[in-house]
This record gives structure tokens, sequence and C-alpha cells, in this order.
């Protein structure tokens, strides 16, 4: 009887833990990088720097000239000079490749904020496009943001 009921316990326990675990455990990899997208935007809109810098790859590059320490400090800059940010990130597809560990991720980005009491949108002022591409590789298990580029207007 004893041990009935000690099984009885440990199984109520591991179906718990599954329960719990889940979401971690069978999270598929667009999930994964959403989340990691996501982390991001919210990270500058609470202008929290040292979040924002784990959302991204010590190797990080993009087509401003920026690598991982260079963005670093011009984020600093930016949270110091700006008011309140408002990020907003549409239109978000996610193309993964297993075998290679990698992922491309496009989307629109709106960044607006007040700068001299003047409300703007960063990502226009700074960027000229508001379409961008990332390229996102899995670190130790980790998605993480490698490299950001724009992309030109294109109409069909």
């Amino acid at each position: 009887m004893k041990r009935l009921i000690f099984y009885g316990a440990l199984l109520l326990i591991l179906v718990t833990a599954i329960i719990t675990m889940r979401p971690y455990l069978f999270s598929s990899d667009e999930k994964r990088i959403k989340k990691v997208i996501s982390q991001a935007e919210k990270a500058v809109e609470k202008k929290n720097l040292p979040q924002m810098m784990k959302c991204l790859s010590p190797r990080y590059t993009d087509d401003f000239g920026h690598n991982y320490a260079t963005l670093q400090r011009n984020l600093k800059q930016l949270f110091e000079y700006t008011g309140p940010i408002k990020v907003a990130v549409d239109y978000l597809d996610i193309e993964v490749d297993i075998e290679k560990r990698s992922a491309i991720a496009y989307f629109l980005a709106k960044v607006t904020s007040r700068v001299a009491g003047q409300k703007i949108d960063l990502v226009k002022e700074f960027c000229g496009s508001d379409r961008f591409v990332a390229r996102l590789q899995k670190i130790n298990g980790q998605w993480k943001i490698r490299s950001v580029k724009t992309l030109e207007y294109t109409f069909d």
C-alpha cells in the first residue's frame, strides 16, 4: 500500500512538472524567435540596455556600421536623450533553417519617441526605411539576433 501511494505521488509530481515545463520543452523555434524579438521590443521601450543586449549575438553587425559594442554605446546615448519610446513590430515573417541553426526574420518596425519636445519616428529618421531583415543564430540553445539590415521598398 505504501508503495502504491509513493508511486501515485511520484506520478502526480511528474505530470505536474511536464505540464509546467511543456511550453519550454515543446516550444517551436519560430515561437522562440518571436519571443526574442518581443523581448528586444520591450527592452527598448523600457530603456533596459542590459536586457536588450541579451537579445543580440556578441558578433552582431548591421548595415549602419554598428557592432555589438558600438550599438550598445549608441543605444545608451539614445535612451538618455529621448523621452518614452514606443516600438511596434508588424508583419513578422520567419524562416528557420534547423540544420544551419540560423533563421531570417522579415518585419516592419516603427519606433517613436519625443526628442526636444517633438515626436519623431526614430526608424525613419535614422534608418531611412521601416522594412528590416534580421538574421538570427542559435547559440547554446538560445536564439540571438546576429545582424539587421534595412530593405528598400519595392512595388510589384
